[in-house]
């Protein structure tokens, strides 16, 4: 009976069969559905594909991180569009600026630790529209953040494809370990960059008015 039971499983190899067969395509699309109406699907996907390691890693990779910036963009303008007054409507005038002052204020914070949370990416990235914050700090954050969902999801992925695999899952742990690391150095190589044109602006805005001739 256990036998038969075990014959009707689907085995490991068929699974990853099954995955391989969507293709890379699907994997774009859950990933950019996530934020439009589809929650925790390009969690779902990117484990899978990674644990089946169907397709080379960069390419699961790549094309997650596609997707996904591609979903938060979207959901981003929609909230540039119209969320202003869907926001004055829900919360009032006054504390729509409240939060959209703290936005402002935390926007990197914000942006990248909400892109990792299932459910909250999406109202992290249209409270950013509805806010007008700059489209350029949102895309360079949203960036950081997408790529560090990535990551994260990944070396889950890795490791439940690895789980009876102790010194895989050990070696793949610290290939992502390192590649977590070097997101991190380029996360604050990017807010170095970025603070040097605002701090440069407020220094204009600050100096005194030269004097008519």
């Amino acid at each position: 009976m256990a036998a038969g039971a075990d014959a009707d499983a689907p085995s490991v190899d068929a699974i990853a069969a099954a995955i391989d067969g969507l293709g890379l395509v699907t994997l774009f699309l859950l990933a950019a559905l996530d934020n439009l109406g589809l929650p925790a699907a390009g969690d779902a996907a990117l484990l899978a594909f990674t644990a089946a390691r169907s397709h080379p890693l960069v390419a699961i990779g790549g094309v997650a991180l596609a997707g996904a910036i591609l979903g938060d963009h979207v959901i981003y303008w929609l909230g540039r569009v119209g969320g202003e007054r869907i926001a004055h409507r829900l919360l009032g005038r006054d504390r729509t600026a409240t939060w959209s002052g703290r936005l402002e204020r935390h926007a990197p914070w914000a942006l990248v630790s909400g892109r990792t949370v299932a459910g909250l990416r999406s109202k992290v990235a249209f409270l950013a529209g509805a806010a007008r914050l700059p489209y350029r700090r949102f895309a360079l954050w949203n960036a950081v953040g997408a790529g560090v969902w990535v990551v994260l999801m990944m070396a889950a992925g890795s490791l439940l494809g690895r789980v009876f695999d102790v010194e895989g899952a050990v070696a793949s742990l610290a290939d992502y370990a390192r590649l977590a690391a070097y997101a991190v150095a380029g996360a604050v190589v990017a807010s170095l960059l970025a603070r040097g044109p605002r701090r440069r602006h407020a220094d204009r805005l600050a100096a005194p008015p030269l004097p008519e001739r």
